[in-house]
Formats: structure tokens, sequence, C-alpha cells
């Protein structure tokens, strides 16, 4: 367990609404159910279908607006999460007072205790062998910035606009923190305390570095939702694609929508209209080559 509720800003036996199902939220629902505290109106998350694949009681968000509650909690790490579940409950007419959020958690000194259901999950389905190809396209577009950065890896010519196009990738996408395990993408990440510029170029390095003299081994599958859709993964294909080898897929029984990395999201994300071009140039030679 790392993170504590906010006990000493929540009314004791109000009614609250956890949002996010997250590392977070899963320690904050085990200390009300233990303690007592308060009561539970709703837990809610946007992927509740994964959750409740894991038995747990998660609802979609929209449960919210029939729901009896004095506070709604966020369980969010990262402000820009946080924000975007503000804007979410602003959506649903959610008053804003009632919404609280913090951004430190923590409990000093823990280690969360790793929670892996990949070797179950996967013992039950059959990973299939595929081209990374599939994946490389118009809205995956980050994926063809890796692709671009693990060329220069591989060439040992260090050019700096490239390792500068991936750094701000990284940045953006991730604010240099890996997801923890009690996150859905966690699950399926080999890399669940990367902080960090140094961090993340180290072992992006080091999994270029593992496929090319091992092969893309079967045990790091990429995890997809049931519309095929990535759960996790894009360092492995941009390696993969990157080497000219193939990658194991996965598919789980659920729905999680799909994140787009395009050229809005690029534009959004501050990126120039130089380095948009590089990335489009990049991704019609890959289209081209394969």
């Amino acid at each position: 367990m790392r993170f504590i509720f906010p006990f000493a800003e929540i009314e004791k036996n109000s009614r609250i609404v956890l949002y996010g199902a997250s590392e977070m939220g899963y320690d904050f629902y085990r200390q009300i159910v233990t303690t007592g505290y308060c009561t539970i109106a709703l837990w809610v998350d946007r992927q509740y279908e994964w959750w409740q694949h894991l038995d747990l009681p998660v609802s979609k968000p929209d449960d919210i607006l029939n729901a009896n509650y004095d506070k709604i909690i966020l369980t969010a790490e990262k402000q820009s999460v946080a924000q975007s579940m503000r804007d979410d409950l602003s959506a649903l007419g959610v008053d804003s007072e009632r919404i609280l959020w913090k951004s430190d958690y923590l409990i000093k000194g823990n280690i969360a205790r790793k929670f892996d259901i990949k070797t179950q999950v996967l013992d039950s389905q059959r990973a299939i062998e595929t081209s990374p190809r599939e994946f490389v396209d118009e809205n995956n577009l980050d994926i063809v910035i890796r692709v671009i950065y693990a060329r220069s890896v591989l060439a040992g010519d260090n050019d700096l606009t490239h390792k500068e196009l991936y750094k701000k990738l990284i940045t953006k996408q991730t604010e240099l923190v890996e997801a923890t395990d009690r996150m859905l993408v966690g699950y399926f990440s080999e890399y669940d305390t990367k902080r960090g510029w140094d961090q993340f170029d180290m072992s992006f390095r080091e999994l270029i570095d593992s496929i090319r003299n091992k092969g893309f081994q079967k045990e790091y599958f990429i995890p997809l939702d049931n519309k095929k859709h990535l759960l996790n993964g894009r360092h492995r294909i941009a390696a993969a694609m990157a080497l000219g080898v193939s990658i194991w897929t996965v598919t789980y029984p659920f729905s999680t929508g799909a994140v787009k990395y395009d050229v809005e999201w690029l534009k959004t994300n501050d990126f120039s209209g130089d380095e948009i071009r590089m990335v489009l140039a990049a991704l019609e030679e890959l289209k081209k080559a394969s």
C-alpha cells in the first residue's frame, strides 16, 4: 500500500465517490472498507469493464448522476489526470466544490506490493505472432517517433534532433512517470518504477538491445483489448519495428477505448511543423518498407 486516504479532509460517516480504480483508488477503497470511516456510495472508472473483469465493484462514471454522495475524491497521482477527471465531472454537471484532489497522498517510506495477473490471464489464452506494422499508422504517431529514435540508437549516431523529439513525446505522454502496477497499463509494464528522463531513455535503450540480442520474447507480449486497441507495449512495438522482427499479442475480453496520437495530438502538445513533417515522412517510409 502506497497511498493514504485523506481522512482529515473527509467528514466521518459521510458518503463519498471514488473516481479512479488505479493503485491509489484501490488503496483508498481498502482503507475505507477496513476502517468503516465513511461510506463508499460509488466507485467509478472510465475503464470500469476491466476492473469488473477482476471482480472489483467499479461502475461507469455516468452512474454518478444517480448517486447520493457528499464528496468525490479523485484518485490520480498526476495533475494532468486529475484535471481530465475534473473535466469529465464538469461535463456531467458536478459542482466543483464537491470534488477533492491533492497532489500527494503517498505514504512515505513504503513500498507497493506487485499485483500481477498477467501470467494468470496468459495461461488461458493463446499469444499470436504478428507484425509490428499493424500498429504503425496515423493514429499511433507516438510509435513512429519511438521508431525514429530506436533507429538512431541502433545506428549509433546519437542524433540530437531525434533524441529531443523522443524526449518531448515521453514528457508529454507520461510526465516522465511510469504507470504503476495498479493502473491498467501498468499490469503489462516491465518498468513500473521509471521516474525521470534518464530512466526512460536507459530503459528504452536496454529494451532495444535485448530484442536485438534475444529477439522478441513471447512472455513480454503486447496486450490488446477486444477491439485491438493497445493496452501497453508501444516501446516494444517500436523496437521490434526498428529491428524488423515480429511481435506477440494477446487479446483480452473487454473494451478500453482507443487513444489517438495523431497529428492533432502532436499539434496540441506543441510539436513544431518541422517535427510533424519529420514524423509523417517517417510514417510513409515505414509503410513503403513493410
